[in-house]
Parts: C-alpha cells; structure tokens; sequence
C-alpha cells in the first residue's frame, strides 16, 4: 500500500502540466533552463566557441538540440553526448545550413527587390509572408530531427512546415517567446552567460512532443471503433 500511494505521489500532476499547452510548454522550457542552468550556460559557450570556428556552428547547433531533447526527457548528460550530436549531425547540420542561405538569401532579395515592381506591396508581403513561414518552419525542423525516427531532412523540412500552417497562432507565441530570449540575450548580453539561447532548444524540443502528443490524442479520438463479431 504504501508503495503505491509513494507512486501515485511521483506522478502527481504539477501546477505546470495543468495548463494549457502553449503556456504549459513555455513553463516547462523555463524549467529546463531553472533546473540545469548550469549545462545550459556550459551548452551555450560551447556554441559560441563552436560558431567561431565557422565549421563547427551548424553541428554545434543540433548537438544543443541533441542534448537539451535529452534534458527533457530526464536523462543524463555528459560532455560527451555534445561531441555525440556533433558528429551525429554534421553532415546534416551543413545541408541544412546551405539550404537556409540559399532560402533565405533568394526571399530576402526578393522582398526588397520587389519595392521597384509594380504593385510592388502585394509582392512584398508574399515574400515577407514566405520569410517568415520559412524561419518558422525552421523552428520545427531540428526538433523533428531529434524526435522522428525518419531522420531526412526533407521530411523533417515537411513536417516543420505543416506544424507551422496547422497551429499558427500557437506557433507565433512560442516564435514571440523564443526571439524576446533572444533579442534579450544579445541587447543586454547578461543572459547571454546565463546560457538563455539553449533554452530556446528546449522551447523548440517541447513544443515539437507538445504537438505530436495533442495530434496523437486528436486522432486517437477520431479512429471509427473496430468491428465487433
């Protein structure tokens, strides 16, 4: 008896599990960062010194989303784990990296390129419009890498993509929440060395299983029943 009153205790829900998802994965995140600030400062330096390498930024940059998609899930970690997503996702990091250049360099050419159009503001909102969507699937993509087992990149690109256009405005909150630590990082630069930028990861990782799991539940509801004899 005691036994299971100590295991209905440690699955007790929390204030945090009770919310909502949006806030609740944004809580959650904020407790990643709260619970092991110090691997997220440790995680956040590595990422710089990796990003001054130039070759290593990108795979630094999965190896983060590698690590903290541990951290969510309660398992340990070790420096090793970060030199593991390293070389896990280099090749796939710089495919990605490439890919974003090219992107991102032909929109945001086109966006200002287009004021000199005719009816140039229709042209500048479509292609502010695929900027944005395109930075927002990007969002989604690496944490689809970590949790998918279907690990190419098209795929994770497509499911980015859908996330995106399925749940706009929970995406834009956690987009919001997400460039605010940013912006916040840089500008005052003191959370910068409180490792803030990782817990962006661990937004990124916890939105993605937020998501699976409410689709999976959603469509779970709405199999038609098995035929009984």
């Amino acid at each position: 008896m005691e036994t299971q009153k100590l295991n209905r205790e440690l699955v007790k829900p929390t204030f945090v599990d009770k919310l909502p998802p949006l806030p609740r994965v944004i809580f959650q995140a904020v407790g990643d960062w709260w619970g092991a600030w110090h691997t997220m400062i440790l995680l956040t330096v590595l990422l710089i010194l990796c990003w001054l390498t130039i070759v290593l930024g990108p795979p630094s940059l999965f190896a983060v989303y590698y690590v903290t998609n541990q951290l969510t899930r309660g398992e340990n970690w070790g420096f090793g784990e970060f030199k593991t997503g390293v070389r896990l996702y280099f090749w796939k990091s710089w495919r990605w990296m490439l890919l974003n250049i090219v992107v991102v360099g032909l929109l945001s050419f086109n966006l200002f390129a287009s004021a000199n159009f005719s009816y140039g503001y229709i042209w500048q909102t479509v292609y502010g419009l695929g900027l944005v969507w395109w930075l927002a699937t990007q969002f989604y993509t690496i944490p689809y890498v970590m949790q998918m087992k279907d690990e190419r990149l098209v795929s994770n690109l497509r499911n980015g993509f859908v996330t995106t256009g399925a749940a706009p405005l929970y995406t834009l909150v956690i987009l919001a929440f997400a460039v605010l630590v940013l912006s916040l990082s840089v500008i005052l630069i003191l959370p910068l060395f409180f490792g803030w930028p990782a817990m962006i990861a661990s937004l990124g990782n916890r939105a993605v299983r937020e998501r699976l799991e409410t689709w999976k539940k959603k469509f779970a509801n709405k199999a038609p029943p098995e035929d009984t004899p």
